[in-house]
């Protein structure tokens, strides 16, 4: 494919977002073209960038009329001594996790030179960009220790070397479309990755003490066994807000274990044998705040994207040097008896939670159904019961549809 790609001879314009499932092929074909070249990569999802979202949307038309003009008209307009990539860089942040996004928070940067991939698939690179807008190669490394990513590789003979995960099939539900369709009404956007991120096996760094900025293919490489012929490794970045601790997507990758070495001849795998494998993640380019933390999470299952592999399959990951286990916590706790033969006993509380849920779709006469669907629970104690009322009202275009009350009753105390 590389070698095809170097064959093209006649002028080529790359478009593509962020938001949509083909950004990749951006990345790499600006690399490979030796024609005259041009991409922008904005946060769009699959649409025209003049109209997709989440925005902000560009003059595509007028984009497309210069480029004609002076590559099929022959006009000099200038548009030769335009940079070879615009890209929109992103600032990830809290107020952006919401399905529906209709902007996204960054600013555009223009380049004249992206650095050479040398191995499209075993050698990635991060990179950041200068106050001249200029690609600069650094690579960051950070090493898998015991719940948490070091910068430095921890050995110790006392700690274990090898960590189990199986993931629950719903792993995955919070992460949105991989294919984003670009439109404003459209359900797309990941949400906050800590419901995904309890079902994986996760990776903490410690605060970032600078500005990150992040271009290119993140790359995971891991020593992997698993305990079936098949099996499946999902790779989540992300990351962790200083404030809020919320866990927002960076960039994610999936591989089937059985396609390890090639994707023309999958492989069975020898169960428990440990094999190299490496994870390249989507294509970046973000600018991740001092103060936050990389969260790197792993998964055996990533629904609904990923369909379920034919077997379950318990992955290990194995390290030679040693996973490090959290420090001990120096804190005396004083245990307190309770003489209650074992009861328990619910305290006086009230909870109260509040769902706002809105849905489009259209039916088979393309008539779009607004529904609006709103959810309270809450709870009330007596001295002998507690309480759940859960009220649920739906409308349709802001006229009543349905609604009704739930009401369940626990004993307070169970002996």
């Amino acid at each position: 494919m590389s070698a095809l790609m170097q064959t093209i001879l006649c002028p080529v314009l790359l478009i593509g977002g962020f938001a949509d499932l083909y950004t990749d092929t951006v990345f790499r074909l600006i690399n490979k073209l030796k024609c005259p070249k041009r991409a922008i990569l904005g946060p769009w999802g699959h649409e025209w960038p003049d109209i997709a979202y989440p925005g902000p949307q560009i003059g595509f038309l007028l984009e497309i009329v210069k480029w004609l003009d002076y590559y099929i008209k022959g006009i000099d307009n200038g548009y030769d001594k335009k940079e070879i990539i615009s890209i929109y860089k992103l600032n990830p942040n809290i107020d952006e996790l919401h399905s529906i996004v209709k902007q996204r928070k960054g600013k555009w940067i223009h380049l004249n030179d992206i650095l050479f991939y040398p191995n499209e698939h075993l050698q990635r690179n991060d990179y950041f960009t200068n106050e001249n807008q200029q690609i600069n190669q650094k690579q960051i490394k950070y090493y898998l220790s015991f719940g948490s990513l070091t910068t430095e590789p921890i050995s110790n003979n006392l700690f274990p070397n090898k960590i189990s995960f199986l993931s629950p099939q719903q792993t995955g539900i919070s992460c949105g479309n991989l294919c984003g369709l670009g439109y404003v009404h459209h359900p797309s956007n990941a949400i906050d990755q800590r419901e995904d991120d309890g079902r994986s096996l996760c990776f903490d760094s410690l605060p970032l003490t600078n500005d990150y900025e992040l271009f290119g293919f993140p790359t995971v490489k891991l020593n992997l066994s698993s305990s079936s012929q098949v099996g499946l490794i999902c790779v989540h970045l992300c990351m962790i807000d200083q404030n809020t601790s919320s866990s927002i997507l960076i960039a994610r990758g999936v591989l089937n274990l059985t396609h390890h070495q090639s994707h023309e001849h999958p492989k069975l795998l020898n169960i428990n044998q440990i094999y190299n494998i490496e994870v390249t993640l989507s294509g970046i380019c973000v600018c991740l705040p001092a103060g936050c933390r990389l969260r790197l999470a792993l998964s055996t299952s990533y629904w609904p994207i990923v369909w379920p592999s034919s077997q379950l399959a318990t992955l290990t990951q194995s390290s030679s040097d040693r996973f490090r286990i959290f420090n001990e916590v120096n804190q005396t706790i004083i245990l307190q008896i309770n003489e209650d033969d074992g009861s328990i006993e619910y305290p006086d509380a009230r909870i109260e939670i509040l769902r706002y849920l809105k849905y489009y779709f259209k039916n088979e006469s393309s008539i779009k159904v607004d529904i609006q669907t709103k959810s309270i629970m809450f709870t009330q104690q007596s001295p002998s019961t507690y309480q759940i009322i859960h009220q649920l009202d739906i409308t349709n275009n802001d006229q009543p549809f349905f609604n009704k009350t739930f009401n369940l009753s626990f004993p307070r105390i169970y002996n």
